[in-house]
């Protein structure tokens, strides 16, 4: 189920539905959605995640698969000792949260004094943009159109939007021209992509300099 696009929102900013199902259109909402959420890194609402990752020696940090991390709902992690499997819940598992934006956790405190190495960690956790922000922004309504545009477009031509090139250089006399393959984003590397790349960059959660 699509979190903000809906079928009214897409028609009333100039998308086409014509002949195409209703189930169609709502795959490409869906799917705009999550690219959307790919290259912004965050989910488009609040969503509480459960995942597992397993610690190397010494590690100091873990990064989330998502980041604009809300909070940490619950942290444990396992050891074993011959055949028995014995599972710690951490009391404060907000306090390893050190990056909210980069969702960085600091896991040398799990591991730090412990007898037995912990095996697997389990995380339950809350990331994504405030309830309802993103619904109002119009660069996010028009950026979500357009993908879902190019999604619909892909689907019913699929292939005819692979290759897209830029000009570099151009000369009108003797005509003569120097093109470049666009930059690659999660909705393609088209003219169009790059423009939904722009709406969004500002939005966009980076890791980069965060830790």
């Amino acid at each position: 189920m699509t979190q903000i696009i809906t079928e009214a929102m897409f028609t009333s900013f100039g998308g086409v539905t014509g002949s195409v199902s209703a189930a169609m259109l709502h795959l490409a909402f869906d799917v705009a959605e999550m690219q959307v959420e790919e290259f912004l890194g965050s989910p488009l609402n609040p969503v509480t995640i459960t995942g597992t990752f397993s610690l190397y020696p010494y590690q100091e940090v873990q990064t989330l698969p998502w980041m604009g991390v809300i909070s940490v709902d619950r942290l444990s992690y396992t050891t074993s000792s011959g055949s028995a499997i014995m599972r710690t819940d951490i009391a404060w598992p907000q306090m390893y949260l050190v990056n909210q934006e980069a969702g960085v956790l600091n896991v040398r405190g799990l591991w730090a004094g412990c007898s037995l190495w912990p095996q697997m960690v389990e995380i339950v956790y809350t990331a994504g943009f405030p309830t309802g922000t993103l619904a109002v922004n119009p660069k996010v309504q028009a950026a979500l159109v357009q993908a879902s545009r190019l999604v619909l477009n892909e689907l019913q031509n699929p292939g005819a939007y692979e290759v897209a090139v830029g000009i570099q250089h151009f000369s009108s006399m003797r005509y003569s021209e120097t093109r470049f393959k666009l930059k690659d984003t999660s909705f393609g590397s088209s003219a169009a992509a790059q423009y939904i790349a722009k709406l969004l960059e500002k939005l966009r959660y980076r890791r980069v300099g965060r830790v």
